[in-house]
Order: structure tokens, then sequence, then C-alpha cells
């Protein structure tokens, strides 16, 4: 049977007995059904009292399948909305604009599919230059006073030492602390067994406090992959309501993927780093072979990155993602097919003859089949 059917079978049941009971007792003491039978009055409010008394819960089923059936709805539409950026997160190569577009896309989000508006979302990304946390991308109404969260910053300390802390001494789990509210600083505050055992708390607490006023900071989403934060989510005030257990897991979900896509784009910048110092490898075993070539392909570079800087805000060069990165590797490599030249052409001191030129003419093709073995 269906759970719902169950409900209203267990329920006919009681109120079966809960009304036959009284009336079969009255039924025996015959008193009460003579007083209701000369009372017309009485005989109406105990009938509309019956009736009411088994309408009510039915009623009060059907409003709540209708309300689960809304939030139902009111789910899916957030994560078929939130999945298009966690599945499109890991597929975009260049990071910067990932997570300019977060802050835009969140505010659409709530505002086009959830009928709602928040106050403001941005996003905060670690820069190893400065070792601090850094506003990249930022949209809303509210405007943060804060651009950038230094490491010994109220927020940063409190999800990189404190949390790790509370959580150790077991006054929390790890998923009580996943996110901060802005409601949970108070809830913390007012702790005793906490503050009382840990006086230093308090004081990070409402430094927190006055650090997420400053941040204009309902709800704060880190973005950590193996306890290492890369980043978090800020967003503002909604509207309407707070944020419930639904959006907070489905945010985390989102902050999940952009610390996975942040991980993933700092390997491929290795990989691309290690695929260029191969590059620049190769080069170099070519000039050496050629002292005629030695800084040929440098200038070349130089000149070919002078001219892309120009075209790649134009068509079609401004849809080509990573244009300027490719041109730089095209021009690197456009000549590393002259290591398969013999020697005896490659640096014969006269004029090459026909043949010898064509032999020459075919170091494009080698220069595709060394490169077919480099990933990337």
């Amino acid at each position: 049977m269906p759970k719902n059917y169950n409900k209203t079978t267990v329920l006919a049941i009681i109120y079966f007995f809960v009304i036959a009971i009284p009336l079969l007792m009255a039924y025996f003491l015959h008193a009460p059904f003579e007083l209701i039978i000369n009372n017309p009055q009485l005989a109406f409010a105990l009938s509309v009292f019956i009736f009411l008394a088994i309408v009510a819960p039915y009623i009060y089923i059907a409003f709540q399948q209708v309300s689960f059936s809304r939030e139902l709805l009111y789910q899916r539409e957030q994560f078929n909305a939130l999945k298009k950026i966690t599945q499109g997160s890991l597929e975009i190569e260049d990071l910067s604009h990932l997570l300019k577009i977060i802050p835009n896309f969140l505010l659409k989000m709530y505002r086009t599919k959830l009928n709602t508006v928040i106050s403001q979302a941005a996003v905060y990304f670690y820069d190893n230059t400065t070792d601090s946390f850094i506003m990249v991308a930022q949209r809303g109404l509210a405007k943060p006073a804060k651009t950038y969260l230094s490491a010994d910053s109220p927020l940063v300390c409190w999800l990189t030492v404190t949390v790790a802390y509370l959580i150790k001494k077991k006054y929390f789990k790890p998923e009580d602390l996943e996110v901060l509210k802005e409601k949970d600083i108070d809830r913390l505050l007012n702790m005793p067994s906490m503050i009382n055992r840990e006086p230093k708390i308090k004081e990070v607490l409402t430094k927190l406090k006055e650090e997420f006023r400053q941040l204009q900071a309902s709800l704060c989403v880190p973005c950590s992959y193996q306890k290492e934060y890369s980043g978090f989510l800020i967003l503002g005030r909604k509207k309407h309501g707070e944020y419930s257990k639904e959006e907070i897991t489905a945010l985390i979900t989102v902050s999940n993927h952009i610390a996975m896509a942040i991980r993933s784009a700092k390997l491929r910048q290795d990989l691309v780093a290690s695929y260029l110092e191969a590059i620049k490898g190769i080069v170099k075993s070519l000039e050496a072979r050629d002292p005629y070539t030695k800084g040929h392909s440098e200038r070349v570079v130089w000149y070919s990155l002078a001219i892309a800087s120009e075209l790649k805000d134009k068509f079609p060069f401004s849809s080509i993602s990573g244009f300027l990165e490719k041109v730089q590797q095209a021009a690197l490599l456009h000549d590393v097919g002259k290591i398969g030249i013999r020697d005896n052409i490659l640096l014969k001191p006269d004029a090459l003859t026909p043949e010898e030129n064509e032999v020459v003419a075919q170091h494009p093709k080698i220069s595709e089949h060394i490169l077919m073995g480099l990933k990337g």
C-alpha cells in the first residue's frame, strides 16, 4: 500500500474508536441521548463537532501532501538549476571565467527559479603570491567592504584554524561546521558549555560577526579539496526566509565542484608548464645543432604574441579558448621538425639543391610526428 493510504486508514480507525466508544456509552446509559433529542441546538452543535473531528485530519493530510509536492518541485527546480554549473564546472578550462560567472548565476537562479532575491553573491579565491583570499567576482546590490581577506582575518582563521580545533575538542562534528550562517555565530556565542571552557572563542566569534557584517554576508560556503581551502562563496540575505537545508546542501555540492575544478585547473596549468618546458628543451636542442637559427623561435614568439594581442578581442579569435597560449606554443614549435633533418642538409653552408629543399620542406610533417607523442 502507498504510504499516504496507510496514514489515512490508520487515522480512520483511530477516529472510529474515538467517536464510536462515547456513542456506545451514551447508548447504554440512555440519559445523554434523551438530552440530545430534547435539545435540537445541542444535537446540531454535536453533529458539527463530530463532522469537523472526522474531516479536519483528512483536510490536514491533503494540505500536507500539497505542501510536500510544492517542496519537491522547489527542490527539483533548485537542483536542476545548480546541476548546470556543477556539471559544467569541471569542463571549463578558463578558471577565472568559471569563478566570474558563479555570482551572476546564483543571483539569476534565485530570481528566476526560486522566486526570491538575495542581496549579493561573491567569490573569494586564494592567491599564492599574497597569501590571501581575493574577491574575484561579485554581483548584487549589497557591496562587501573588503575585497581581500588576509591569512589572519577572522573568517579565514575560523575556516582554517578554529573549525578544526572545535572538531578536535569534540564540541561539534565536521558536518555541523561545514558552512557558516550569520545566525550560527549568535548561537555559538550563546553556548555557555563552550564559551566558559574556551574564553578565547568568544573574542573570535565577536570579530567574526563584525567581519560578516562588513562582507554583507548571511552565508559562507567554503570550497575545499582534501581539507585545503581554495576559496569560498559569500551569499547575502534572502528577501524571503532563511537558507533551507536543501539549499545549503545544493550550495555545498556547487562549492565541492568548484574546488575540484580549481584543483583540475591547477593540474592543467602544471601540465601546460611542464609541456612548455619540454617544448623549450626540444627547441634548445635544435638550436644547439643549428647555431644559425639560435634565438629564432623566441623572436617568432615575440612577434606572434604582439600580433595575437591585437587580434584576441576580434572574431573569430575571441571565441578561441586560450588563444594567446596556443599562439605561443605554435610559435615555439614552428621549426621543431628540423631536428629530424640530416646534418649534411640542415648545416650545409652552400645553397641547397632542389632535392634538399624538398627534404627541408618536410619538417612540418616531422613536427607533427614529434608532437603526437606529447599530451596537451
